[in-house]
């Protein structure tokens, strides 16, 4: 007898926790407080960012290659800058509660 198999349609679309928010919160502070002069970024600072980025990533449930969780700068992944767009405005949006 044969079997009619039918389509999975999963949801592609992520959700932004609270958590993930006071990920990206405290990533927002750590890059005001960075003391670094030059490229390498070895401050305190920049340890702490790379480490809630870091959690923040695995937060949102991003695959290894859609790294970075976010970015802000003009000329990089489109993907990694609507994250940024979107944390930003909910990060906005909590903020103005």
């Amino acid at each position: 007898m044969p079997t009619t198999r039918k389509t999975i349609r999963r949801s592609s679309v992520r959700r932004i926790t609270a958590k993930a928010l006071s990920f990206f919160d405290t990533i927002e502070e750590l890059a005001e407080r960075c003391s670094c002069r030059d490229v390498v970024h070895e401050c305190d600072a920049c340890r702490e960012w790379w480490n809630q980025h870091s959690e923040l990533h695995h937060e949102l449930k991003l695959r290894p290659w859609e790294w970075p969780a976010y970015s802000d700068f003009a000329d990089d992944d489109p993907q990694a800058m609507a994250r940024y767009r979107a944390l930003k405005t909910a990060s906005d949006a909590r903020k103005a509660k």
